[in-house]
């Protein structure tokens, strides 16, 4: 994105509702435990949102997979985000990435 481009607004979603693209072995529990620790004492830092991609309604995340696991985690109702919108050829490739990730994570419980 270059400095010419209008960044989304942020707004909150519910952190349960945004599809994560990592498997669990991607995500690395040491962070989420810190990001839990900060999150549970200073809140969720709103300067940092989760960057989202829009694909047909279902908000994927592009940005902040270890931030939202920390916010599910904490049980907040709402995260802020920004929803951005993207290409088709980009929104697929999205989409694959998150249901491989879904499957993956099937098999590694």
């Amino acid at each position: 994105m270059n400095e010419r481009e209008k960044l989304p607004p942020i707004v909150d979603r519910d952190p349960k509702q945004l599809i994560s693209r990592q498997t669990k072995r991607e995500m690395t529990p040491n962070k989420v435990k810190k990001l839990r620790k900060k999150i549970s004492k200073n809140g969720f830092d709103r300067n940092q949102p989760i960057e989202v991609i829009d694909v047909n309604g279902k908000l994927i995340i592009r940005d902040g997979h270890h931030r939202t696991e920390a916010a599910t985690r904490e049980k907040l109702p709402s995260v802020p985000v920004r929803i951005y919108k993207v290409t088709p050829e980009i929104e697929n490739q999205y989409r694959v990435d998150a249901l491989e990730a879904e499957e993956s994570r099937r098999y590694e419980n």
